[in-house]
């Protein structure tokens, strides 16, 4: 009789190879198995939260889908069955270095060494999401973002982002050089098979079943997976949801918009750059969510899923009316407005039977009108420390509709009511301007904690107001003196 942690079908592509796993833990990171089981020790650990970026690997899917890279301190070992995985040690050889690798020796781009796999592991994961014979013409920034994930206290960026501008020069001139040595078309016996204690169902009806069964659901993990790299849990039972193609999709509907809650922000930030819904200023925050390892894995429902008062996703919903779709093990569906999904400090409504399968904007919403805006310690990858969400529709010199939401200033995710019935109807003037603002710090107590003071968060969403009222009426980009001139306190 085989022991509960044995398995006949667990595997994946390592490296070009097929390695099987005759034992399966479900509380073991990718990162764990890649250096304790595996010995490449080239992946590195450092913060074992997905902020450093130095144990970056490549994951490519069995269907086809584009390699992705992702924080293997904060994936499941279960995540990677069925699929390729490559390390920084398949990414060329020592005859014959990647690109990226031998520009990063080139250009002086690595000092101690140790959070430069992560970079050459990001620039690599970059090349290959691009155009090849256009890789050099790609902007600064799009170097930066590429990045944006990983941390360098040695070198400084200014060498790096010359070796990744080096590289994609190198790619272009021999586009087939871009692909790493060990990403191969290998094919596996079987997609993982069905491990003990973790499970990844392909349909909604699989996963009802399962939840049946009893278990922890996780999707991206780019939150949860804390949970075990720093609170040491150990979970039974997990139940994967990244595998069900229903919960990946964005549909329109007569009534609007429905997105599944398996979809990542990385394919939102694709979704609302353009089309029907383009906003701007949406984009431009989901920019600065996380890094391309986050939003690559991290999903909406995720992001609804932990309660979070800080979650960007949350305030940003509120503002544009959005309904949270539970379904239960026994399929049936209730619809909840995101007002009453939150019901305290990591808390939700979400009963635990149920999964969250989708959230539905109405069709009414203006997105050109949608303001988010982020502010943090950090201009990339980092926790908002408070965040402002904004509908603020103009009609016919009126705003109607109006809707405000904040992040990080409350125990949950707030709306302003009495700030909203405050401008609706109203014609934007100067003296309304300061009203609404003067509202907003008695509407809300924020704590003080690490990331802000309480004053500095009342002062802050303020300022965000002022600064979407202002877009509002037409006041066209804010320098710094236009702000300084409108009242807002630096």
């Amino acid at each position: 009789m085989k022991a509960d942690n044995t398995t006949d079908s667990a595997q994946l592509v390592l490296n070009g190879q097929v390695r099987a796993l005759p034992f399966f833990d479900p509380n073991t990171s990718l990162l764990a198995y890649l250096r304790d089981s595996v010995g490449l020790a080239g992946t590195k650990e450092g913060c074992a939260s997905g902020d450093c970026g130095a144990c970056t690997v490549i994951v490519t899917a069995a269907d086809g889908s584009a390699p992705q890279t992702v924080n293997s301190c904060i994936t499941p070992l279960g995540f990677a069955l069925g699929k390729q995985v490559v390390t920084v040690e398949g990414v060329g050889t020592p005859a014959q270095l990647h690109p990226v690798q031998a520009a990063m020796v080139a250009e002086h781009g690595s000092q101690c060494g140790f959070c430069t796999p992560g970079f050459v592991m990001s620039l690599v994961g970059a090349q290959l999401q691009g155009e090849p014979g256009r890789l050099a013409s790609r902007e600064r920034a799009d170097r930066v973002r590429a990045i944006s994930g990983n941390l360098c206290r040695c070198t400084g960026y200014r060498p790096i982002l010359d070796a990744a501008l080096a590289a994609d020069q190198a790619v272009d001139a021999a586009p087939a050089r871009a692909q790493p040595a060990a990403l191969t078309a290998a094919a596996l016996a079987s997609p993982g098979g069905d491990v003990p204690g973790y499970k990844r169902p392909e349909t909604e009806q699989a996963l009802q079943a399962c939840l049946r069964d009893g278990g922890t659901l996780i999707a991206g993990t780019t939150d949860f997976w804390l949970e075990v790299s720093q609170r040491y849990q150990d979970f039974e039972r997990l139940i994967d949801l990244t595998g069900i193609a229903s919960l990946r999709r964005i549909e329109r509907t007569e009534d609007g918009l429905r997105i599944g809650a398996g979809v990542s922000h990385e394919q939102l930030v694709s979704f609302f750059a353009g089309g029907e819904a383009a906003c701007p200023s949406l984009v431009t925050m989901l920019h600065r969510f996380g890094s391309p390892q986050i939003r690559g894995r991290g999903t909406l429902g995720g992001n609804l899923a932990g309660g979070s008062p800080i979650a960007d996703w949350s305030p940003t919903l509120l503002a544009v009316n959005a309904v949270v779709v539970l379904c239960s093990a026994q399929g049936a569906e209730r619809r909840l407005a995101l007002d009453d999904f939150f019901l305290g400090y990591r808390q939700t409504a979400r009963a635990a039977d149920e999964y969250i399968a989708a959230v539905e904007i109405p069709a009414t919403v203006s997105w050109p009108a949608v303001q988010v805006f982020k502010i943090s310690k950090r201009e990339d990858d980092d926790i908002s420390s408070v965040l402002g969400a904004f509908a603020l529709p103009v009609v016919d010199g009126a705003l109607r509709d109006v809707r405000i939401a904040f992040g990080g200033v409350a125990a949950t995710p707030v709306r302003l009511a009495d700030v909203e019935t405050l401008l609706e109807g109203q014609a934007l003037t100067p003296a309304l301007i300061d009203r609404a603002c003067e509202q907003v710090g008695n509407s809300i107590a924020p704590i003080s904690d690490v990331r802000a003071s309480a004053a500095y968060r009342q002062q802050v969403a303020a300022n965000l107001l002022r600064k979407a009222l202002l877009l509002s009426q037409g006041a066209g980009p804010l320098t710094l003196d236009a702000v300084l001139a409108g009242g807002v306190a630096p």
